[in-house]
């Protein structure tokens, strides 16, 4: 059974929620105002203030990833946003300070690794040399001179390599560039957020193909082909209609859809899996209260 489309949230309602969300950050529920803000976006999708609060909230957890991808929305919906816009820059800044941390210690655990390997053998060579210095003597050979100087063998570092070690890509950036490669249309993926502990995937696109709807469609489905999600919400801005469309797409659908032989791109097969659809608005605009 297909769930019901919610009613329009007034902009007073919407209001209160935020605040209720912002007390919940303040006395460290988290989780908790991460679901009230969630809700308005289920009913007030181009509201960009609780994108921004989302954003905050991983900020608090440090999850840097997650925080500019939720600043990034706030910021597509609220291009004169300054605080906003700040916000973004300085959590991808920490996100690549992370990231580089991160890959300095695992050099570093690796070069531990090695070290005593590298020790043991700089050993085994001085016992072999000082022995073979020992029969000579006995055999009347030769005295050594000098002991010949011993180099310990080089630890090549693991993560080396022909990129020069350049930081990999985030998680999100290569889920959204596998995404991008499963669509064939117009659209273009601007960002993508899975919720592990929902299973449901968040992503938003633009557009300037002729039909909006069917590329929402396509981007849902390139969505739950690259992750495992079990659902996705996609946001996507068409240029050529100067609208902003919502929708649902569940895995069982298109599961269902593909066993009806209905195919990619038609206008059934997006009949068939499109759910709680919003209507189209105005792109930059929110819903009247």
């Amino acid at each position: 059974m297909s769930e019901t489309i919610p009613d329009e949230l007034s902009r007073e309602e919407a209001e209160r929620m935020l605040k209720q969300a912002n007390v919940l950050k303040i006395r460290g529920q988290r989780e908790e105002a991460r679901e009230m803000c969630l809700a308005i976006l289920r009913r007030r999708p181009d509201d960009p203030e609780p994108y921004a609060l989302l954003g905050d909230l991983y900020a608090d957890d440090k999850d840097w990833a997650q925080a500019s991808q939720w600043y990034e929305l706030a910021v597509d919906l609220n291009p004169e946003g300054r605080a906003e816009a700040a916000k973004l820059e300085w959590a991808r800044q920490f996100a690549q300070e992370t990231t580089q941390l991160d890959e300095e210690t695992a050099r570093a655990e690796q070069q531990a690794k090695w070290l005593p390997m590298a020790v043991l053998a700089v050993s085994i060579l001085s016992l072999l040399m000082a022995s073979v210095a020992l029969w000579q003597s006995n055999r009347g050979a030769v005295a050594l001179a000098e002991t010949p100087a011993v180099v310990a063998p080089m630890v090549q570092d693991s993560n080396s390599g022909a990129n020069g070690g350049a930081p990999p890509s985030g998680e999100a950036d290569t889920i959204r560039t596998q995404v991008q490669a499963l669509v064939e249309g117009s659209a273009q993926v601007k960002s993508i957020w899975l919720d592990p502990r929902t299973g449901v995937a968040y992503a938003s696109a633009r557009t300037d193909g002729p039909d909006p709807r069917r590329d929402l469609a396509e981007v849902a489905e390139a969505v739950l082909k690259a992750t495992d999600a079990v659902r996705v919400t996609v946001r996507i801005e068409s240029s050529g209609t100067a609208q902003t469309m919502v929708a649902d797409v569940d895995r069982t659908d298109t599961v269902a859809a593909d066993a009806a032989n209905l195919g990619p791109g038609s206008l059934e097969r997006s009949e068939a899996i499109l759910k709680n659809e919003y209507p189209p608005r105005p792109v930059g605009t929110t819903p009247s209260p």
